[in-house]
């Protein structure tokens, strides 16, 4: 189980603050041991699985297999750079070719058909697939996602990704009815929604999204500014969407005569059927309990004290999947839901106060104008308390999940809720519309597109407001004192982090789509929001793509690179955004060398002052760092014809502890034996080039390393690795972020 000592104690002492502590802590107390409780059977059930199941059997190792299986999530198309396309679904796995031919084996999987094939498998089908089975990847760097914590949260056990030639569909599954119904359903309502917008996708997304969670019409400039603003909530099944389909139920439930504290219960099976279409996923199950909960308390006809009932939704979830207690998402709802209950009575009373008219007046003589205005005001300070305690019940778990606080999510919430709240009523009536007649959906349809449109202006809009946001850095990274760089670990890329004292400086930006997963995260893990300089060794969209997000997201002191001939589309892109901004940049050629605060100095060694190198800008810089004796030489992705030129021209300088290389843009050889013996590190750090093995790392550079005593660290393997000099002996101590490895190398 996960730390199950951690929980053990605190369970203990939660058990015995509710048996002998004072009363007013008793309750808390309990509830709290029952969460203890509950998280160490959650940490049970995730790590000692049924023998029979596929995560037993599968292990932690990785390999081929033959599953059969149906499906149980609506489809998606997954598009990759380059315009590769995939189909990435969920199944339901129940056997498992083996020796003695089909055997049980229950479990789900994440399944990544690659390339897409002509035929889709729905919602219900049966499937045979032969593909490789792989536990999904930890985090490789400080801050990125936890893949596999959520994905086992949502009780998938493995990704298995198959070739199209390698799917088999065998007709509808038995009993999977109601699946088939859900999906049957989420496909009508993504078609209602849709229909009359199809020359404005980003709108369709937009709708798609805040009606039942369907994310991927949504592109990642809107996600961009929902993230920013603290409304990318509005993304997920929530209890906002369920309060707004079974107020909507319970509004024409009434339009009958029925008391709606009586025969509410009658909307339920409806609530159930909306959140089944939406894939009821975590937050949809979440919020669906909530809302029985209350329906129940109605029909029993008993007072629905907020504390009860957030208290029994949260056991009665514990109760039927515990494992969502590792959820950052179960955690993050549960303590909004929290704040909502302790603080947002009291902030709408004591607003509402301030706008009441004097109490001595009598009510007839209060003007009907001044009525009106309190009508409002009412209305603002309910808005406004909702808010604000919303954001307070957000502000901790946001800090220590997310590495970031969101001002602006105060008053761009008071916006979004209600906007939101009026997209989901509209979306709904299409849904219905759209299967009596298109036409009606369509001009609901295009009414919503203007709303949706106006949405994402003003909270792009208010994105770009300074101070907006800022990073927190994680509780681990106050401890990382004095001078320390970090290598980050991505494919075709070595971003790395330099810091001490006068600020922190990073070497190269990473490919575009590794700002979202890893960059941004990477950087408020480390509470990083401004940067005192940032270099682009090279013009090439794997190593600086993302340099126009972070020009954006970042203040940065200065930009350099090496000035040559612009062939990069993403190099010509940054360029336009630094000219937008009016900032200058600086252009780092061979002899330029300076300080970066008092205790690291840079040198550049590559490309040529005289310019004109030809493959410069994608081979980029070579850089040599000093921080007192140590020294580490940042190598990027040079070919053999660079190490040998460097060698001729700098010899015994090039000696340095560490060396970070990319294998070679071209696919060619680097690491040459006389770059390894006129360089000498203790340590090559060594990036991974996707999906191509790295034929630099041959049977004779293994015999060079042993004879140099040359350590090798694979970013691939280990992921981020941070890098601390000591200055006064040159030797160098490193750590790795996913093994936690520690050595000390001269």
């Amino acid at each position: 189980a996960p730390r199950p000592l951690v929980w053990t104690f605190l369970a203990l002492i939660f058990a015995a603050a509710g048996w002998a502590g004072p009363k007013n802590v008793r309750s808390p107390a309990i509830w709290l041991f029952v969460l203890s409780v509950l998280a160490l059977y959650a940490g049970v059930r995730a790590y000692a699985p049924a023998k029979d199941s596929l995560r037993a059997r599968a292990g932690e190792e990785a390999g081929t297999a033959i599953l059969q299986g149906w499906i149980a999530e609506l489809p998606a198309e997954r598009v990759w750079q380059g315009g590769k396309k995939a189909l990435e679904t969920e199944m339901v796995v129940d056997s498992i070719q083996g020796e003695q031919g089909w055997e049980r084996c229950p479990g789900r999987v994440l399944l990544r058909v690659d390339p897409a094939p002509e035929v889709w498998p729905q919602v219900g089908d049966r499937i045979r697939a032969a593909g490789y089975l792989r536990l999904p990847e930890p985090p490789k760097n400080p801050g990125e996602f936890p893949r596999r914590t959520y994905l086992r949260s949502r009780g998938i056990d493995h990704q298995f990704r198959v070739r199209a030639e390698e799917l088999q569909i065998l007709g509808p599954q038995p009993g999977a009815w109601l699946e088939r119904l859900a999906g049957r359903l989420r496909g009508h309502m993504i078609r209602a929604t849709s229909a009359g917008l199809e020359d404005d996708p980003e709108a369709a997304g937009l709708i798609a999204a805040m009606l039942f969670g369907y994310r991927d019409g949504v592109g990642e400039d809107l996600r961009e500014s929902f993230r920013k603003t603290g409304t990318l909530h509005l993304f997920a099944v929530s209890g906002q969407n369920l309060a707004v389909v079974a107020g909507l139920l319970l509004w024409i439930l009434a339009l009958t005569g029925a008391v709606r504290w009586r025969w509410a219960w009658l909307t339920l099976p409806a609530v159930f059927l909306f959140c089944l279409a939406t894939g009821m996923e975590a937050s949809a199950q979440r919020a669906f309990v909530m809302i029985s909960v209350l329906y129940l308390g109605w029909i029993f006809g008993r007072p629905v004290d907020p504390a009860n009932w957030l208290g029994l939704a949260l056991l009665a979830l514990l109760l039927w999947d515990p494992v969502q207690v590792l959820d950052p998402g179960f955690q993050l709802s549960f303590l909004v839901v929290a704040g909502l209950m302790v603080f947002s009575g009291r902030w709408q009373e004591r607003l509402i106060a301030m706008g009441r008219p004097d109490p001595w007046i009598p009510r007839r003589l209060v003007g009907s104008a001044r009525l009106w205005v309190f009508r409002f005001w009412v209305l603002v300070a309910t808005l406004v308390a909702a808010s604000a305690a919303a954001w307070v019940g957000s502000l901790v778990p946001g800090m220590l999940l997310f590495h970031q606080v969101v001002p602006v999510a105060l008053l761009a919430n008071l916006v979004a809720g209600p906007v939101a709240g009026v997209v989901t009523v509209l979306a709904a009536a299409s849904s219905v519309a759209g299967a009596v007649s298109l036409g009606a959906a369509t001009a609901i349809n295009l009414a919503n597109a203007k709303l949706v449109h106006l949405l994402a202006m003003v909270l792009g809009w208010m994105a770009s407001w300074p101070g907006g946001q800022f990073a927190v850095p994680d509780p681990r990274a106050w401890t990382e004192r004095g001078a320390w760089i970090k290598v980050v670990a991505l494919e075709d890329s070595a971003p790395t982090l330099l810091s001490g004292e006068g600020g922190k400086w990073l070497i190269d930006a990473g490919s575009r789509r590794s700002w979202a997963y890893t960059m941004r995260p990477f950087l408020h893990w480390h509470g990083i929001n401004s940067l005192r300089g940032v270099v682009l060794t090279a013009g090439v969209s794997d190593r600086m793509g993302a340099a126009v997000e972070m020009a954006r997201a970042l203040p940065v002191g200065w930009w350099a690179e090496t000035g040559t001939a612009v062939r990069s589309p993403a190099l010509k892109a940054w360029r336009a955004e630094l000219q937008l901004q009016e900032k200058g940049r600086q252009f780092w050629r061979e002899g330029t060398e300076t300080a970066l605060g008092p205790d690291w100095r840079v040198r550049v060694l590559w490309p040529p002052a005289e310019g004109g190198v030809g493959r410069s800008e994608e081979d980029g810089m070579v850089l040599r760092l000093d921080c007192g004796k140590a020294r580490l030489l940042w190598a990027g992705s040079i070919p053999a014809g660079v190490e040998r030129r460097l060698v001729q021209t700098f010899g015994p300088d090039l000696e340095s502890g560490v060396l970070v290389q990319i294998p070679s843009k071209d696919g060619g050889s680097n690491l040459t034996p006389e770059w390894l013996s006129a360089v000498r590190p203790g340590i090559l750090v060594r990036a991974s080039r996707s999906w191509e093995e790295d034929t630099s790392l041959s049977v004779d550079f293994a015999a060079q390393a042993e004879s140099l005593g040359l350590r090798l660290v694979k970013l691939e393997r280990v992921g981020c690795v941070r890098l601390c000099p000591d200055g006064e002996s040159g030797r160098w101590r490193t750590q790795a972020w996913r093994a936690g490895e520690k050595d000390a190398v001269p």
